[in-house]
């Protein structure tokens, strides 16, 4: 898996660096517009206004930038934000099927969430996972990933959670009753195995976390429901599964657990335990224009940070 869910750079001359990362964080937190004004850029599927899924909008870049910037061998006065994550330039990217960064010519591009899990081969039924190269590209392995017979044959086999790994081994889940499972890659990085599955953890897309040897996260009931779950790294046995409001988001920092439900965005607090869901406290976020709550939540310095649609707000979580 290349950089998945990191910040990838396609084309960029090493002097851009900087910029570019200084770039990319501005325009996933803000969209300035012609008032001065801050509001937050859309960073869904679907581009916040328009409603519009798998597209992109143009974006002015002379407000921040008045000269524009250098990047890909041009000076860039505006680019396009892809409704999936891809910032270009020149032209915009709307397609949300994954693609090898080392194969990617279409355009000049900022990815901050670019995917190498290729989940779906044709009509085959069966999704790889492959690991490669940062130097050269080279697939060392694949790891099949079989298509269930309980998906809608009109779907595709979707894995877009950000992949755990730890020592050796990676943990790959995916919602639509597709389960989890972990890889063992062998000490030379050339061979993957499947050491077990899961039917428990069929994370949709809100994330999972590992904390002490257990995996929390919340599976995939239907599209509009799930239970929050917490299963063994080391067997994947279920420890507990619990419905508290819906599926969502999840981050964890010093022992306890964020959880960010994506129906009405209630954000709970929890000891990360196996032994229960085990409940300390809980809100509603009440800003926001109209939505799911899909954006994932980040922790910096004590600061607890979420986004509902074209709102931010940010949470003094710090002891006291």
């Amino acid at each position: 898996m290349n950089n998945l869910y990191s910040i990838s750079i396609t084309q960029c001359k090493a002097v851009d660096i900087v910029k570019t990362a200084f770039l990319f964080l501005l325009l996933i937190f803000f969209n300035l517009s012609g008032s001065g004004q801050a509001s937050l850029a859309p960073y869904t599927t679907t581009l916040a206004g328009t409603q519009c899924d798998d597209c992109s909008a143009v974006q002015s870049l002379t407000t921040a930038f008045p000269g524009g910037i250098d990047f890909a061998g041009h000076t860039w006065t505006q680019l396009y934000v892809g409704s999936n994550g891809f910032i270009t330039f020149g032209v915009g990217y709307n397609s949300y099927n994954p693609v090898g960064i080392a194969g990617f010519t279409y355009c000049p591009m900022i990815a901050g969430q670019w995917d190498d899990l290729y989940a779906n081969r044709g009509n085959s039924g069966i999704g790889f996972i492959y690991y490669s190269q940062y130097t050269n590209g080279e697939i060392l392995w694949t790891v099949a990933n079989e298509r269930p017979k309980s998906l809608n044959p009109n779907w595709e086999l979707i894995k877009c959670v950000t992949p755990l790994y730890n020592q050796g081994k990676v943990y790959v889940t995916g919602g639509y009753n597709t389960g989890g499972m972990m890889i063992v890659i062998s000490p030379d990085g050339r061979q993957g195995r499947v050491a077990w599955t899961d039917s428990i953890l069929d994370n949709h897309h809100g994330g999972v976390v590992l904390i002490d040897g257990f995996i929390y996260g919340s599976n995939w009931i239907n599209n509009a429901d799930g239970n929050w779950c917490c299963i063994d790294w080391e067997t994947g046995k279920k420890k507990w599964e619990e419905h508290w409001q819906c599926k969502g988001s999840v981050i964890a920092a010093e022992g306890m657990l964020y959880l960010y439900d994506e129906k009405k965005g209630t954000v709970g607090l929890i000891r990360a335990t196996p032994e229960k869901f085990d409940m300390v406290s809980n809100f509603n976020v009440t800003q926001g224009t109209q939505g799911p709550y899909w954006a994932h939540p980040t922790i910096h310095k004590g600061i607890l940070y979420l986004r509902h649609n074209n709102a931010l707000m940010a949470y003094d979580i710090r002891e006291k």
